[in-house]
């Protein structure tokens, strides 16, 4: 397919947040949530990408500093069909980049991650240009329950009013796994001249084939965190998807 063809249309938000849930990675879609982004050619639709504030807009946009939190953008997620081909991804996120930045052109910058959990180093934002920072070596805000479900841990507390290993154990049953580190870090500047604002240090492109390193994944108190292949086995376990056309 011609990618050429690829452009950006803005969707209603309860479209995009079913296309999110069943086709993203995640099966999940973010809170705050500010531009639907569809990813069309012809009339066909082919993606969407979420742009929106996170979860701790305040603390997030202390990472670039003198930046308010209304000058910056979350890449919160970005489903793409393999129809589109190999390229189709560089090309969609320079096209919602600029298409972001039209719509709000008080934004300087825009962050991004990728989940080392689910095997991803962001590949798809060293391809275009996006500036590595790191991964958060202290996440451990991620369960998966024996089920495959996925939490996270504020959500836990919100709901449960806790987040102790023996107490959750008892509401989802054993394996609990949880997750320490491997969410990547990535900042793409309109103004590339911020890059010297940055309060965080810039650092090398991560690898895939070391992916591993970067996360501690514990079933147990007491094990050493190395349950890679257990975890990813139940985490890509299969999804109920609900049959139809989604759009």
């Amino acid at each position: 397919m011609d990618i050429n063809k690829i452009y950006i249309k803005e969707v209603d938000s309860k479209l995009a947040n079913r296309i999110i849930c069943n086709n993203h990675y995640s099966g999940t879609v973010p809170k705050g949530v500010k531009f639907n982004l569809g990813i069309f050619v012809d009339t066909t639709l082919y993606g969407i990408a979420q742009f929106g504030y996170g979860i701790r807009p305040k603390i997030t946009c202390n990472f670039v500093n003198g930046t308010n939190s209304n000058e910056y953008l979350e890449l919160n997620r970005l489903w793409i069909s393999d129809e589109l081909g190999a390229n189709a991804e560089s090309k969609t996120i320079s096209l919602c980049l600029k298409w972001v930045k039209e719509k709000k052109p008080e934004l300087k910058w825009i962050i991004s991650f990728a989940d080392g959990m689910m095997g991803k180093v962001g590949t798809i934002y060293q391809a275009t240009n996006f500036i590595y920072t790191g991964f958060r070596k202290d996440t451990g805000g991620i369960w998966l329950t024996k089920d495959g479900e996925r939490l996270h841990g504020v959500s836990l507390w919100h709901k449960h009013k806790t987040q102790k290993r023996s107490d959750l154990e008892i509401i989802y049953g054993k394996p609990l796994f949880n997750v320490t580190g491997g969410q990547h870090r990535y900042f793409y500047f309109y103004d590339k001249k911020l890059k010297k604002e940055l309060a965080v240090s810039i650092q090398p492109y991560p690898k895939q084939d070391n992916i591993k390193q970067h996360l501690i994944i514990k079933a147990d108190y007491n094990d050493k965190g190395d349950n890679w292949d257990a975890f990813q086995t139940l985490l890509n376990k299969p999804k109920e998807i609900e049959a139809g056309v989604y759009w």
